[in-house]
């Protein structure tokens, strides 16, 4: 007999695709139908949402709220009544949950499955109450897929049961090169979006120091966001910054591998993967908001992550010693590389399949156990 599970998602970026297609693909070998259904956000975005032919659009209102918030409603529910099991992300703005939770509890189909980091990770915009209403419902849930290893433990603290947490180890494809150019002992390279959390001003500070330290340094700067018309502008007169806006597979790659340093002094978050797969190491700060990829990062072994109050300047000086520094510089390649190998997209979709099987075969959690108490 057929089994349904639908995976309901805000958008459709561009290195998700690779997932779901590999997902859908593993799951249909054992008769289990994955259904996905996304909205679309509109212009000004980071550009890097696509389609699939398979997934189905789920219309979606923004509600705005005071002090720059949002919340999100689909009608998820009424569109998954045919599944056994739903997976959604589990955040605040997202008020698609509640249904779902309110129908899982009475016993109806789908039962409800979260994914995501565990608790907001970005503890700038943690509200008290909206961080204690994620708690609660997180207990609720029939099964969790967690991000990483600090994900599920974040998880398993608020009380729900460590045996139905799935680590899925978050990733994305790295996208083969057949010929690998040589690193540029000069180049460095900027990969992600383009956002206030990002630090861009601290990275141009220090790309113009660095420009003086090293002769002939290049920074290559590849995403989009808000802060695109900063680094643009900044390029006009800086003869050092290469800005090509959002970049993707082979031109992404070939940036990466060409280049000798990954410079990301905000948050990091999945770029950290094609960092180690191209052999070009992030240097980065402790910064209090990164995404949970970062426990990826091992300081010193496979990337460098600076101290909190890290001046640009102090930034730029670490970054003219490692170029400066090929032995040290090759170390940190290696073991990047060898992280790489344990971050591919067949792990994370097997883990995932896995995790949806378990669930799907697990027993619905009773009223008491998912209290907590």
């Amino acid at each position: 007999m057929t089994q349904e599970v639908s995976i309901v998602q805000e958008l459709l970026p561009q290195y998700r695709v690779p997932f779901f297609e590999g997902l859908r693909e593993n799951l249909a070998a054992d008769d289990i139908r994955l259904r996905l259904l996304h909205g679309s956000s509109g212009p000004g975005t980071k550009g890097d949402e696509r389609a699939l032919p398979w997934a189905e659009h789920l219309r979606a209102r923004v509600i705005r709220l005071p002090r720059g918030r949002s919340v999100l409603w689909q009608s998820a529910y009424r569109a998954t009544r045919s599944s056994d099991l739903v997976v959604i992300e589990h955040a605040g703005r997202h008020l698609s949950i509640w249904p779902l939770l309110s129908g899982a509890a009475t016993g109806r189909r789908p039962r409800m499955a979260f994914w995501g980091h565990g608790t907001d990770v970005r503890t700038d915009r943690r509200d008290t109450v909206s961080e204690a209403v994620k708690q609660w419902a997180s207990r609720r849930a029939h099964w969790w897929f967690a991000y990483t290893e600090g994900s599920a433990d974040r998880v398993a603290a608020h009380r729900f049961p460590r045996d139905r947490i799935t680590v899925v180890n978050n990733t994305v494809e790295v996208h083969p090169l057949d010929d690998r150019p040589q690193h540029d002992p000069k180049t460095c390279v900027y990969v992600g979006g383009l956002f206030d959390l990002k630090r861009i001003p601290f990275l141009l500070e220090a790309g113009t120091r660095l420009a003086g330290l090293v002769p002939g340094f290049r920074l290559v700067v590849l995403g989009g966001g808000p802060d695109s018309g900063r680094v643009e502008e900044a390029a006009r007169t800086a003869p050092w910054l290469d800005f090509r806006g959002p970049t993707f597979d082979d031109e992404k790659a070939l940036a990466l591998a060409s280049s000798s340093l990954t410079l990301m002094p905000g948050v990091v978050g999945l770029a950290i993967v094609d960092t180690f797969a191209y052999g070009c190491p992030i240097v980065t700060t402790d910064h209090p908001f990164h995404s949970p990829e970062i426990e990826y990062l091992r300081d010193g072994v496979n990337g460098v992550m600076l101290p909190r109050d890290t001046t640009p300047a102090q930034y730029a000086d670490a970054v003219a010693g490692l170029l400066q520094d090929p032995g040290r510089l090759g170390r940190l390649r290696d073991a990047g590389m060898q992280s790489a190998s344990d971050l591919t997209m067949a792990h994370m979709v097997q883990r995932f399949a896995d995790g949806i099987r378990l669930a799907l075969a697990a027993p619905t959690r009773t009223r008491r156990s998912s209290s907590g108490y």
